[in-house]
């Protein structure tokens, strides 16, 4: 802890295996997991670690219920099955930190199941547990709607099999590449799908897939870039809440499998309409509720605190900091709650050492904020240059 800030190191596990592989074309072992954690804590003075455990529709460890990572459209594109191979990285990153008596979380993301060519278990077995737009026929890739039973049976499934491990902790992440695997990226393009049509008209009497007709526009490269659906006009906000209560619903069950007690953390884009933010971050695209601007969904996380869903809250802007009249106001309804706070900030650079996370804690010295993550251990870890 430094100035009173905790330090949280978010690891993504398959950035050290990639980094290590590429630059010096060796494997990242069990002792390079002993060397960053020793170092984390001794020079970067870290309280706890969020190691990364999905990665797009695959696992960074040895599962039985989802894809393993064992290759990617990067070279070297094998570097990580290569590892796991070798070694189990979860079993062994919780046997280091335990030794060290560092608090390990679990950190995974749930709404990142895609990525060109990887895709999850569930959407090889159930695609149409995807995202899709107002046609019922385009599909967001890798992003799973938790109105189908079969989504929310398969998160628990892979959640209890993390907690075997025996991790201290769950940090859920709604961060998402699904942005780099569609060209359809108007706001409001996705979240159709048929349970949520379904629950819609009987709530609202209006069916979200009819309109008098559509068109579409198409860019240099001669896609369809856009689409304008003319007619059938429905209450924005109202389809917004009505998609964010299955998450609501989700993270009950997950209370329910974990226990009253175990700690449990999200991290969440926003909500940006609470701070005042610096001018060139203002119409930032991934500064929104949910995703992205096209995927938008309700996050009612002062629900999830009154209910003791979620123990924390992460907010997360890559570039820069609000000024502190906007993060009080957030800050004082967190703390209301009965929550914790913390600020991810990412790192730009990879030329870092450990003893720089005293930085990002300086940042948020003079703020009511409970700690900060550094994002990510990769730009810190000398062991994968």
């Amino acid at each position: 802890m430094i100035y009173k800030k905790k330090i949280i190191v978010p690891v993504d596990f398959f950035d050290h295996v990639y980094s290590k592989q590429k630059s010096r074309g060796e494997l990242y072992t069990s002792d390079d997991i002993r060397s960053m954690m020793s170092a984390m804590i001794e020079e970067g003075n870290a309280d706890v670690c969020l190691w990364q455990v999905t990665a797009c529709g695959n696992v960074t460890y040895r599962s039985n219920v989802e894809n393993r990572l064992e290759w990617e459209a990067r070279a070297p594109a094998r570097a990580m099955k290569a590892v796991l191979d070798a070694y189990d990285p979860l079993r062994e990153s919780v046997r280091h930190a335990k030794n060290f008596g560092l608090p390990l979380f679990g950190l995974m993301s749930l709404f990142d199941e895609g990525f060109p060519p990887m895709l999850s278990r569930l959407f090889q077995k159930h695609p149409h547990c995807q995202w899709v737009d107002r046609t019922g026929s385009i599909y967001l890739r890798g992003v799973p709607c938790y109105d189908y039973e079969e989504a929310v049976a398969f998160r628990l499934e892979l959640i209890k099999e993390v907690l075997s491990y025996g991790v201290d902790g769950l940090c859920l992440s709604l961060r998402s590449h699904c942005d780099q695997s569609t060209p359809y990226r108007q706001r409001d393009f996705f979240g159709f799908n048929t349970p949520v049509v379904n629950a819609f008209k009987e709530r609202y009497g209006v069916n979200l897939r009819d309109f008098s007709d559509c068109e579409h526009t198409h860019d240099q490269n001669h896609f369809i870039s856009e689409w304008k659906f003319i007619g059938g006009e429905f209450d924005t906000n109202a389809w917004h809440r009505l998609k964010g209560e299955s998450l609501t619903l989700l993270l009950k069950e997950i209370r329910k499998l974990v226990g009253p007690d175990f700690p449990v953390w999200i991290c969440f884009l926003g909500p940006f309409e609470r701070m005042m933010l610096p001018p060139h971050l203002k119409d930032a695209a991934y500064l929104t509720e949910g995703l992205h601007s096209f995927a938008r969904f309700h996050i009612d996380w002062e629900n999830w605190l009154e209910k003791k869903l979620v123990d924390a809250i992460v907010v997360q802007c890559y570039r820069g900091m609000p000024p502190e009249d906007g993060v009080l106001p957030f800050v004082s309804e967190t703390r209301a709650r009965g929550g914790q706070i913390y600020w991810l900030e990412r790192a730009l650079t990879s030329s870092l050492s450990w003893r720089d996370t005293k930085s990002f804690a300086e940042k948020i010295r003079h703020l009511p904020i409970d700690g900060v993550l550094p994002y990510e251990a990769e730009c810190f870890d000398v062991g994968c240059r």
